[in-house]
């Protein structure tokens, strides 16, 4: 079984390191991009699981990749979690209506990277996305767990 690809990209190289040791300790391939520019170049030929972005970098934001993300026929039904130091309401209603599926804000604890699986069941009320969004959970499923 081939191990779940989860796509990582903030502009801090701290951030963006600390998820792909952690997750690759866990058992997912990581791919990482420090921009949105780096991450919608390198997004295709990866075809990930599971995208997690910051909002706030320089160029394209969270905000405007998540759009590009929801509009590309091969990655819009891609699960989609906003990873971010943004917590006002309105920016996490914006990050829902640009197509995020998840919004975790920082700081976290980098544990909950993880914890949750994902079905990848249709949910035709959300676009018909293949989303296996859990309500109040992430979207990734363990090595080794059975999908849905």
């Amino acid at each position: 079984m081939a191990k779940p690809r989860i796509f990582a990209v903030d502009d801090s190289k701290l951030i963006v390191q600390m998820v792909k040791d952690h997750l690759e300790k866990v058992g997912y391939q990581v791919e990482t991009a420090l921009s949105g520019e780096e991450a919608w170049a390198k997004l295709h030929a990866f075809q990930p699981d599971l995208v997690i972005t910051d909002i706030a970098m320089p160029g394209i934001d969270g905000f405007e990749l998540t759009r590009r993300i929801r509009q590309d026929p091969t990655l819009a039904r891609v699960p989609l979690m906003m990873l971010t130091s943004k917590t006002k309401i309105e920016e996490k209603v914006a990050g829902f209506e640009a197509g995020a599926d998840d919004y975790l804000t920082k700081p976290f604890d980098i544990r909950l990277l993880g914890l949750c699986p994902l079905d990848h069941q249709p949910d035709p009320a959300n676009h018909g996305r293949d989303d296996g969004r859990l309500p109040g959970g992430l979207f990734i499923a363990g090595p080794g767990q059975a999908s849905g």
